[in-house]
């Protein structure tokens, strides 16, 4: 026999077979080995993760503070619509009362329209009767009468005419203009 403690082919006294002690690490089909750590490409790996972590808060940061400008610029247009939607509000409620008092100032140009039409019918017809009257009345200055009866002026005007005149003539109305005639 040899002196391996257990050879090929053996059979123990349990009647089985004893085997090599398996190495993982002998050239094995089954099993690949696995790399030996470098503990350089390690250190290096971390250095690139910690560089990446630290790119990564560099972003964020930015991120946060362009976040924060946003949020700011946002509250601020915000409060610029607030103001905008105020000054609407009122402008609304200006053009309302303008509206309303548009239409009462139509009303009342409309009533003045109507009476400038009744007052110009009014001025014709009254200006007709003055043509009328001076078509039909006679004037006579330069006479001297001191009576204010509208007979006895009647009177004095038929005998004056007749008189100077030699007309005959009825007349209907008689009054004294002024105080001098």
């Amino acid at each position: 026999m040899s002196d391996d403690k257990y050879s090929e082919g053996v059979a123990t006294e349990d009647g089985k077979r004893k085997r090599d002690d398996w190495d993982p690490f002998t050239e094995s089909k089954k099993t690949a080995r696995s790399p030996e750590v470098n503990p350089r490409k390690d250190v290096s790996g971390m250095d690139e993760i910690k560089l990446m972590f630290k790119e990564m808060m560099k972003e964020m940061k930015l991120i946060n503070a362009k976040q924060e400008q946003l949020s700011t610029e946002v509250r601020e247009i915000k409060e610029e619509m607030t103001e905008i939607i105020k000054e609407q509000t009122e402008f609304h409620r200006v053009v309302s009362e303008l509206k309303k008092e548009n239409k009462q100032l139509e009303e009342v140009i409309n009533e003045l329209n109507i009476k400038v039409e009744q007052n110009n019918a009014s001025t014709a017809r009254i200006e007709r009767m003055d043509k009328e009257k001076r078509r039909k009345s006679l004037v006579i200055s330069g006479l001297r009468v001191d009576e204010e009866d509208e007979a006895e002026l009647k009177v004095k005007i038929k005998n004056f005419i007749e008189q100077h005149l030699k007309l005959e003539v009825s007349i209907k109305k008689a009054h004294k203009i002024n105080n001098e005639t």
